[in-house]
């Protein structure tokens, strides 16, 4: 492990707070803030850099372990991914996981990974799907009934004999704790460039255009600078509608939950998610710190706040404008395409008091049939918030990444699996913040592919 000293070095107020200036600021100390931080002070030469952060320390909400599903997308097993989405995940994961490699092992596991398909028809689409993407991942192993009984038993045993299985497995894949992860990006921006600011403790309340700058007004001071990047998930958004960017846009805040059993599976197990969902449907997987526990979920449901347990967050939901005719006439739409609404309806289900247990159950034996009700526990206080972007002009959910770009400002509206490509976002910035500065900011994107292992990749 490493000094966290560096997390503490600034300790805001608003005497030594007061008209900062900086060529760039971040807003947000989640995953992709802090990502976006190392990246800046490791492969750029922009001199005076801040990071701006209102918990007391970096990845406290969504980015912290107990709140998202401690996995590295990496596009095999995610069925809800297209082929094009699945590739653009494999590189991106390839970022973490060579930064994981050489810095932050302690913020990773290895852990194995399967898709199964249960049925008939699951089986047909399972197996034209890896037709479309083995060329593409060929470490990728296809298992019938035997095979998927050497690697993870629980998922044959019980099982009726007549129904078909099929899987897709990866056995090096990795588990991780975004947390640690975070605080590894800030401890190596430190290193390589000791001269950025990293403020805890000062929350950004308004962002504004003054001239040739920007100036972001928070509870510690005002501070001024040429670029900012907004990473702080959904309200993301907010601060992009505040200056006139993404009108058209509107936020679904969905809530996550998990159910917890004793250790079960080997790795993580998922299941079939058709195109058109961006939820991943119920899977299994260990938990990376803890291996006598699997995780089960997680489930999905709407509630009308932008940050877990905050009830203060429900006047910044209100102000996202999905209460609105444009909204609300956009979330009908998407809700009424068949898919989405049985979506919708099975995870507020799981979400009943006593039958939402027993409902949840079907739901994780198909993954495990011999899974039995008194094994599963609610994992309270576990899940974090997705802000899932919607379109309100074309009335449908915005996929992947949700990037809102203007003049020599970008947003970040985060969705998941937003953790596993915080590398590629700030790969990303990097060449647009050297592009809107004409040079003044150069990127080495020679250093950093070296650096991530790309060029021989490429080669």
């Amino acid at each position: 492990m490493y000094d966290r000293s560096h997390l503490e070095a600034k300790r805001p107020n608003r005497e030594n707070a007061m008209n900062t200036d900086y060529d760039v600021v971040i807003i947000g100390g989640g995953i992709t803030g802090t990502a976006i931080l190392y990246a800046f002070a490791e492969f750029t030469t922009i001199p005076r850099i801040a990071l701006i952060e209102k918990e007391s320390g970096v990845a406290q909400l969504n980015s912290n372990t107990r709140h998202n599903s401690q996995t590295l997308h990496s596009g095999e097993i995610e069925a809800h991914f297209s082929p094009e989405k699945a590739l653009a995940a494999r590189d991106g994961a390839h970022l973490v996981r060579q930064y994981l490699a050489r810095y932050a092992p302690h913020a990773g596991k290895r852990v194995q990974k399967m898709m199964l398909a249960v049925g008939e028809r699951e089986c047909e689409a399972l197996e034209w799907r890896y037709r479309r993407i083995r060329a593409e991942f060929p470490h990728l192993t296809v298992l019938k009934r035997d095979e998927i009984l050497d690697v993870e038993p629980n998922v044959v045993f019980g099982r009726d004999p007549d129904e078909k299985i099929f899987a897709l497995f990866y056995r090096d894949g990795r588990a991780v704790d975004y947390h640690a992860l975070s605080e590894s990006f800030v401890h190596e921006a430190a290193k390589a460039r000791p001269g950025i600011d990293v403020w805890m403790n000062t929350a950004a309340c308004a962002v504004t255009r003054d001239g040739a700058h920007f100036r972001i007004a928070t509870d510690q001071g005002i501070f001024s600078c040429t670029v900012v990047i907004v990473a702080c998930g959904p309200q993301s958004l907010l601060f992009a509608h505040s200056i006139g960017y993404a009108k058209d846009f509107a936020l679904l805040p969905v809530a996550g939950g998990f159910y917890t059993t004793p250790a079960t599976l080997n790795g993580k197990v998922y299941t079939m998610q058709y195109l058109g969902i961006p939820f991943a449907a119920v899977h299994g997987d260990p938990v990376v710190h803890d291996p006598t526990i699997t995780r089960w979920g997680p489930t999905a449901w709407a509630i009308p706040l932008l940050e877990r347990g905050r009830a203060s967050t429900l006047f910044d939901f209100l102000r996202s404008r999905l209460i609105s005719v444009r909204g609300l006439a956009a979330l009908v739409t998407i809700l009424g395409r068949g898919e989405t609404m049985r979506f919708a309806l099975c995870n507020a289900g799981y979400h009943i008091p006593v039958m939402g247990k027993r409902l949840f159950l079907r739901a994780a034996r198909k993954i495990v049939p011999l899974l039995r009700y008194s094994d599963l526990r609610f994992a309270h206080g576990e899940g974090g918030i997705r802000p899932q972007l919607i379109d309100c002009r074309a009335r449908k959910f915005v996929e992947g990444q949700g990037t809102i770009e203007g003049d020599r400002i970008r947003f970040h509206v985060t969705p998941a699996s937003g953790a596993s490509s915080c590398l590629a976002t700030a790969f990303d910035d990097a060449q647009w913040i050297a592009q809107q500065c004409s040079g003044a900011f150069p990127f080495d994107e020679k250093k950093f592919h070296d650096a991530f292992g790309l060029n021989d990749q490429a080669a």
